[in-house]
């Protein structure tokens, strides 16, 4: 039986060694790709001393557990039936086997192993902590925290990142699936896999399911808990040891009761290596006696609660609450484990468990011995490979191994439906299936077949990944500020591996053997092999560059990674010899390697060529060397030894004296020696008490160090061989002094001529400069508009952003209601007999609800009639009507009137308990019955939502208790996102609106886990948001709470909330993004459209508005689509004195939409609003064809609602309104626009709707012929052009425009609402829609076109309606590929961020669209109801062409149909109006991208757009119906 301290493998053979000797070539092929227990017998290279220590069963366990993992889901995914406990399936058709019985089934129970790992890595994780504690050694326990900090990223990321790669890469090659489209597709889902899944460790102990390998779910979670495991172990180091054990058991039961099962799994690890150090220390005081007598009661119990836990790792997955046994278990859960989701208890009673099994498995000899075995130490060598690659290997050879039984055809042979035969092959097909012992028979073969291949895999992956991704040479390596050099950093990793050696007790000589410790080994090695090299070769030799240290560590550096990775890529047998490396290296070697005697002579201590600026770089990591070889020796004797502190190293410079004597030396401090060069043909021989150690200039055996202690005479002895080393170097010794933290620069004794340590003080600490404060507040300062629309955002909600709460509690006296609310002005007003009698002039009514306990089934309320110029008190409630049908009666003044249910919902929570509550609500203050009231009415909703003292949003009843998280999550996120400092003052407020970074989400996404998430979606996606009322009503309301069931939060959080989900928070990753809270966003932003103290921007037209909303909201009634914005500020809208519209409900929807339109068209003066103009398939006869149904959702997106797209095909040509323009004779309503007709198209492809191809021709589902495939190839490309921007992202735009504000509210409302005032933006680019030259240069009051707020609605509005998965599979399906500039990524704009949203944008822009060919060969992308024969034509006022169709009526008048909107590369820049010469010359100029810019025309002189003639220059009148 073997020991213990048992060896690896057994010794070879001469003949075999030769036979296998590592020159064969066949051999260097041969032994990487064995397992290591082949490999360990046949190649003495590859042998390896394991050695067990006091925690070695753990590994054992480790081991046990991750291959019980595996078999887990071998079992799972390919013999579902044995998975249900036994005798749970169904008798006749799904039988149970033996297998499934209770305890014998933990062999594929792999939960509760996860579990397991946990509490292990708790233990394992804590235990040299606690350790250094119960000896009181805070440096040492200190020093083990932050290594393995530092080290468990490296550890538990750097192993899945290679393997999800390699599983990348084996998908794109077909040996698993999914493939992805392109390789660049499947390296972004890979980078997003690695940052937002596998090293996402924010979401604590929530699956996320990491793409490529669902297995690793469990490795954020680790790493999650580990950070918490060392917090809470430097929070308590401090403190006594019963204090901290019970501080930490009482965080193990404060876990529990908020259902955190790993955080109570990682501290009953810390928990039980306490135990175990406690029990280690007690049992080396009183020994061991009789202890099998003593504690047999403890042990019987232990040996139940193995049972018990070997018992409950057999819970089944599904059906817990049938199998007997767990289910009593089940009924005894607690919470919140009973109600958190269908898993949760199990999590609960296997967290338990496997506590219980690490305690008793170590307690227990009989139980510890089995997972000290050699076989059960090897698969926990190996045990984290094997997780990670027991997925990837059992998919890629199951089916191969596997195989399946017959499955017979099905269907007829020719029939779409036909199924053909599939033959039975592998195990699945030898043995069968049918029964439960052919599938348990199946199982076995499988699983040693499937097995050893497994442990293979895992076995290489360990060896070649696994072991070697630590944080050795090539991580450690990192310039010190402290030290100004590159130094060797988390060296306490080593540890575990050093052997060192005594060589008896108290004794003044050891070495500290680190032959088994490949980094040290690098490490030693590059740092002999960087001293021979010669700088000056390098460019850094001459004292001028030594002093500029920048070259100096670019340089060290670099030749510190060209060394090392030879050494790392080099076979075994030839790395450690230098000369071989000098035999490849291309590196200039000093000769000699100590420089000339003469140099040496004529220097002073610690000058001349031993002591450069480039050998000091070396001399400093020997610094963290000697700290490893301290604390691995300090671990392996309990004598006292002097404490090594760097930085304290110091050379040594041994010279031979004239006659060869010993040279004698006593060293202060105890002191570790280390040879950095040894001359040829020399030995130094150290004798000290009668203990000799040799070294000889062989660098390959230099690994060990010497360790001499303080005050023993040292003798060194070189001897030199040839004679020719008199008085001259013969060594450099590298000294690290312990017990000591500075030294003398020059150290006593003649024979250290050197000193290369240096203080931190040395340093010189590095201060941020900036350039000043903030500008006078008197003057006005330029900022970035998303900057303005940031700091608008958080100050609109007022001081509700600084409480950052909900269900506060606001009373009447707070905002003066309660003297108002009893002011006979309302309460007192009479009642008048009939319940709807005719309002007065400038008259509402207000519902009094009468107060009544919440428990209160009946409404008591009454109307009452208050006239507004009396200013009374109530509050406006906000809500959605929900289904027409779904009404109740209201008691109201003795009579009853029909209100909506969620009306009445909203009453009863409403109402108060001890006084009256004065409200509006319009279904039932509102006659509904009374068509010229209900007009007169919302012709002054404007003044009824601004005079009420506070608008109550009713989102309706909390069904399913998620209100309360769903705040929480807002206050979270607002809290997270609100920027610190002044909050009036712009730079607060920089870049906040880009995208968040990992930090900031991180923050987030501690607060905010899935359920909050889905809280927050079940907000945003509620009824009201969609209702298209509530826009106007929270836009005018003074201050608005929002109620949700019993909870209320501040609406302006909402508001914060919803903006930063659409802006800096779109690519947080609990799931898709919550795209329904744009609308919220919209509401809450649109009120900024006004200059006011907060926002410097000017108001949006009504056009931009109905585009931002079309599709997003719903309305009862079509024409509120109109009328319920009219109360909002619009340009060429003033509800106060002149509206656009004047609500009358007698009319249709058609003739309010037509009339909307004309008005719209004369306000704007230009033809933004027909590209909401989009028939689908077919245009409408019923409408004239130029008139938008705002109501309708828009088939494709606009392309020139955005005034940043780049589109200028009018040329600067003018919309100019004339009474000839609209036409209402003999009912015609027309439209007659000017402009130039361009081409005939003659050709269209099947138009992309849907995301799919839809041909709508006999060949359905055909895809596109050659011509139109490569018409929408080119227009893609044009459409994603980086140049042209014509489909530019919220990226490309956020910086590029700049607005002047004023940090004083006061101020910026003085001088931006004032006359005369002048906004414009820095970058804008005036005169895109018709804006005369003159007047573009000068842009005054709410006309100015300065800013860009309506742009940035309209984009964030289509990035909500994005699925980029559908967007790319629509142009598979085109047969365009994905060959586009932007999908491959790239470095346009400096983001991936950029090019990634205008692709979207480029290709969400085809989506219902066709392509077409015109007769002059142009292509263009046009309407879904574009067909051959119709026109593209240039529109004066347009900046986008259009596509038109010639029309006749019945009395053989001639006119056209607007077919709509369309983009045609060789006409966007005004070319047709250059070809028609309209441009004369020098009025414009080109720039290298064919974009056009006019030059003003100067001021006085007329500008000939006014004056266009039809007939002339080839300008055509157009009468449009």
């Amino acid at each position: 039986m073997m020991s213990p301290g048992y060896r690896r493998g057994a010794a070879s053979t001469s003949s075999m060694h030769s036979y296998l000797s590592p020159r064969r070539p066949w051999v260097r092929f041969l032994r990487p790709i064995l397992p290591s227990f082949v490999a360990d017998p046949m190649f003495s290279e590859h042998r390896q001393t394991w050695r067990l220590h006091p925690t070695s069963y753990l590994d054992g366990l480790r081991g046990i557990a991750a291959i019980i993992v595996f078999i887990c889901h071998y079992t799972e995914n390919n013999f579902a039936a044995l998975v249900p406990s036994y005798g749970l399936g169904d008798p006749e058709t799904t039988p149970s086997s033996w297998i499934q019985l209770p305890f014998l089934r933990v062999v594929f129970s792999g939960r509760p192993m996860v579990h397991i790992f946990f509490v292990i890595s708790g233990f394992a994780l804590s235990y040299k902590p606690v350790k250094a504690l119960h000896a009181r050694d805070l440096e040492r326990c200190y020093a083990a925290l932050a290594s393995s900090t530092f080290r468990r990223a490296f550890r538990l990321f750097g192993p899945c990142i290679v393997s999800t790669f390699m599983i990348m890469c084996l998908r794109q090659m077909g040996y698993l699936v999914p493939t992805e489209p392109t390789l660049y597709g499947a390296l972004w889902r890979w980078k997003d896999a690695v940052f937002h899944s596998i090293t996402w460790p924010w979401a604590w102990d929530f699956d996320l399911r990491p793409n490529f390998d669902v297995h690793l779910w469990t490795i954020p979670i680790e790493f999650a808990h580990s950070m918490l495991l060392f917090m809470v172990l430097l929070m308590l180091s401090r403190v006594r040891m019963w204090i901290r054990m019970a501080s930490v058991f009482g965080l193990m039961v404060y876990c529990l009761t908020c259902g955190k099962w790993a955080g109570f799994e990682f501290l009953a690890g810390l928990f039980l290596a306490e135990i175990h150090v406690l029990r280690a220390g007690a049992k080396s005081k009183e020994g061991e006696d009789n202890e099998e007598e003593t504690d047999w009661p403890l042990k019987t119990f232990q040996v139940c609660i193995i049972l018990i836990g070997l018992f409950l790792a057999g819970w089944p997955n599904e059906g817990a609450e049938f199998t007997p046994g767990i289910r009593y278990f089940l009924a005894q859960t607690p919470f919140p484990f009973a109600t958190m989701d269908p898993l949760a208890p199990q999590k609960y009673w296997f967290a338990l468990s496997a506590a219980a099994a690490v305690w008793v498995i170590g307690d227990l000899d009989s139980l510890r011995s089995l997972f000290e075995s050699p076989f059960a130490q090897y698969l926990g060598r190996i045990s984290y490979a094997v997780y990670i690659c027991h997925g990837p290997v059992e998919e890629l050879f199951r089916d191969q191994l596997l195989g399946n039984p017959l499955v017979p055809a099905w269907g007829e042979p020719g029939a779409p439906e036909y199924v053909p035969e599939k033959p039975a092959r592998g195990v699945k097909g030898l043995i069968g299936v049918e029964t439960i012992t052919q599938i348990t028979v199946s199982w076995f073969i499988g699983l040693w077949l499937l097995g050893p291949l497994v442990i293979w895999v895992a076995d290489l992956f360990w060896r070649a990944v696994d072991s070697r991704i630590k944080p050795e040479w090539h991580a450690y390596f990192r310039y010190s500020l402290e030290s100004r050099k590159w130094r060797l950093i988390g060296p306490s990793s080593l540890r575990p591996e050093f052997r060192p050696t005594p060589v008896g007790d108290n004794v003044s000589l050891r070495t500290v053997d680190f032959s088994d410790n490949p980094a040290v080994m690098q490490v030693s090695t590059t740092l002999r092999r960087l001293w021979l090299v010669d700088p000056s070769a390098l460019g850094i030799g001459t004292a001028e560059l030594e002093r500029q240290s920048q070259s100096l560590e670019k340089v060290f550096r670099e030749v510190t990674i060209k060394i090392g990775n030879w050494i790392a890529q080099t076979p075994a047998n030839d790395r450690w010899f230098d000369e071989v490396w000098k035999s490849h290296t291309d590196l200039t070697l000093l000769d000699p390697p100590e420089g000339s005697q003469t140099e040496i002579d004529n220097s002073e201590p610690g000058q001349g060529p031993i002591f450069t600026t480039f050998r000091r770089q070396v001399y400093g990591i020997y610094d963290h060397v000697f700290w490893d070889v301290y604390h691995s020796l300090k671990d392996a004797t309990e004598e006292e030894i002097g404490e090594f502190k760097p930085p304290n190293t110091t050379v040594m410079v041994l010279r031979l004296s004239d006659d060869g004597s010993p040279i004698p030396h006593i060293f202060s401090t105890d002191t570790f020696v280390y040879p950095v060069w040894i001359a040829p043909k020399t030995t130094l021989m150290f004798s000290i008490d009668g203990q000799e150690k040799v070294l000889t200039p062989e660098g390959h055996a230099w690994r060990f160090s010497l360790w001499f202690r303080a005050g023993k005479m040292v003798t060194i002895t070189p001897e030199d061989e040839a004679g020719e080393r008199r008085g001259r170097v013969v060594a450099v010794l590298a000294l690290g002094q312990c017990e000591a933290r500075s030294l003398p620069k020059v150290a006593p004794d003649d024979h250290i001529i050197g000193h290369c340590g240096q203080d931190a003080s040395d340093a010189e600490p590095w201060q941020p400069s900036f350039d000043g404060d903030e500008s006078n507040p008197d003057v006005p300062v330029a900022w970035p508009e998303a900057d303005h629309l940031a700091r608008a955002i958080f100050l609109q909600a007022g001081d509700a952003v600084d409480r950052c709460g909900f269900n506060e509690e606001y009373s009447a006296e707070e905002d003066g209601l309660i003297d108002q609310l009893a002011n006979p002005k309302v309460d007192g007003q009479q009642e008048y007999s009939s319940l709807y009698s005719p309002l007065p002039n400038n008259s509402i009514r207000i519902l009094v609800i009468e107060p009544a306990l919440a428990e209160e089934e009946n409404l008591r309320t009454r109307l009452v009639v208050a006239s507004l110029d009396d200013k009374p008190s109530y509050e406006a409630i906000s809500y959605t009507w929900g289904d027409p049908s779904d009404k109740i009666l209201l008691l109201c003044n003795s009579a009853r009137v029909p209100i909506p249910k969620n009306l009445e919902d909203a009453l009863k929570h409403l109402r108060h308990s001890n006084q009256p509550r004065y409200v509006w609500a319009d279904s039932v203050c509102i006659n509904q019955e009374d068509i010229p009231e209900r007009g007169q009415q919302v012709s002054i909703m404007r003044h009824i939502y601004r005079n009420a003292k506070r608008v109550l949003v009713w989102l309706g009843l909390d069904k399913h208790n998620q209100a309360s998280t769903a705040f929480t999550a807002v206050c979270d996120i607002v809290r997270a996102w609100r920027p610190d400092g002044d909050k009036l003052g712009f730079s607060g407020y920089a870049s906040l609106l880009e995208p968040m970074g990992e930090d900031g989400l991180a923050r987030v996404r501690g607060a905010v886990d899935q359920k909050a998430w889905e809280a927050l979606r079940a907000l945003f996606e509620t009824g009201y948001f969609q209702r298209f009322w509530i826009i106007q009503e929270l836009a005018l309301g003074s201050s608005a709470v929002v109620f949700w069931g019993r909870h209320h939060i501040a609406w302006g959080l909402i508001g914060i909330c919803a903006a930063w989900m659409m802006s800096s928070g779109w690519t947080f990753h609990h799931g898709e993004p919550i795209t329904a809270a744009y609308n919220a966003f919209l509401i809450y932003v649109l009120p900024l459209a006004k200059r006011s103290g907060i926002s410097a921007f000017s108001k949006l037209d009504l056009s931009v508005v109905l585009g931002t909303t079309m599709g997003r909201f719903g309305s009862t009634d079509a024409r509120d689509r109109i009328y319920a914005l009219l109360g909002m500020p619009f340009a060429g809208n003033d509800p106060d004195s002149q509206p656009l519209l004047k609500p009358d409900y007698s009319q249709d929807v058609r003739s309010v939409y037509i009339q909307a339109a004309k008005r719209i068209l004369e306000q704007d003066k230009h033809l933004r609003v027909l590209s909401a103009v989009q028939h689908g398939a077919e245009i409408d006869p019923s409408y004239p064809s130029w008139v938008p149904k705002w109501h309708q959702p828009l088939p494709a997106e606009p392309l020139a609602l955005r005034d940043e797209q780049g589109y200028y095909a009018n040329g600067g040509e003018l919309f100019c309104p004339s009474p000839s323009t609209f036409n209402d004779d003999n009912n015609l309503e027309s439209l007659t626009l000017t402009g130039l007709l361009c081409s005939t198209v003659t050709s269209t492809s099947p138009p992309l709707l849907d995301n799919t191809l839809n041909a709508n021709n006999s060949n359905n589902n055909k895809l596109l012929d050659p011509p139109h495939a490569k018409a929408l190839t080119a227009l893609l490309a044009s459409l994603n052009s980086e140049a042209n921007q014509f489909r530019s992202s919220w990226s490309a735009t956020l910086e590029r425009f700049t607005l002047f504000g004023f940090r004083d509210p006061d101020m910026q409302a003085e001088k931006l609402l004032s006359k005369g005032s002048m906004a414009v933006a820095v970058c804008a680019q005036p005169g895109k829609y018709g804006t005369p030259r003159e007047a573009a240069e000068v842009l005054d009051g709410e006309r100015a076109r300065g800013d860009h707020l309506g742009e940035f609605l309209l984009y964030w509005r289509e990035r909500a309606s994005w699925r980029e998965v559908e967007l790319r599979r629509m142009v598979e399906e085109a047969g365009l590929g994905l060959e586009v500039d932007g999908f491959q990524g790239g470095g346009e704009q400096g983001t991936e961020v950029y090019v990634r949203e205008r692709a979207l944008c480029s290709v969400n822009a085809m989506v219902g669209r066709r392509a077409f060919v015109l007769e002059d060969g142009l292509v263009g992308l046009g309407p879904a109801a574009a067909r051959e024969g119709d026109v593209v034509v240039v529109l004066f006022g347009g900046v986008v062409p259009f596509v038109l169709r010639p029309a006749e009526r019945a009395d053989g008048r001639r006119g056209w149909r607007l077919v709509g909107e369309c983009f045609v590369p060789g006409l966007m820049q005004g070319e047709a109006v250059e070809r028609a010469g309209l441009l004369a010359e020098g009025t414009f100029e080109r720039g290298g991208d064919g974009s056009l810019r006019l030059t003003p025309t100067p001021h006085g002189v007329p500008d000939p757009r006014l004056e266009r003639k039809v007939g002339e220059h080839g300008v055509v009148a157009f009468e449009i119906w």
